[in-house]
């Protein structure tokens, strides 16, 4: 939200969420696979890991075509 609060430009605020949106995802994927961690399959993380990353952009999304830079609540 830093890109659309100080710029003022929403392309430059949709551009710098592509690459966090994917890492979020890789990040979910990663925590729910990992042997120190949930130790879940790949047929069960990988899906989960897509459905966070599209979570993730519609919230980014539905904040930012509302307006709303601020925090989440």
């Amino acid at each position: 939200m830093y890109p659309a609060r100080h710029t003022g430009k929403r392309w430059c605020a949709l551009l710098c969420a592509v690459p966090a949106n994917f890492m979020s995802g890789v990040f979910c994927t990663y925590i729910l696979m990992v042997e120190e961690s949930f130790r879940l399959s790949q047929s069960v993380a990988y899906p989960a890991g897509i459905v966070f990353a599209v979570v993730c952009a519609a919230v980014y999304g539905y904040k930012l075509a509302k307006g709303k830079t601020g925090t989440l609540s």
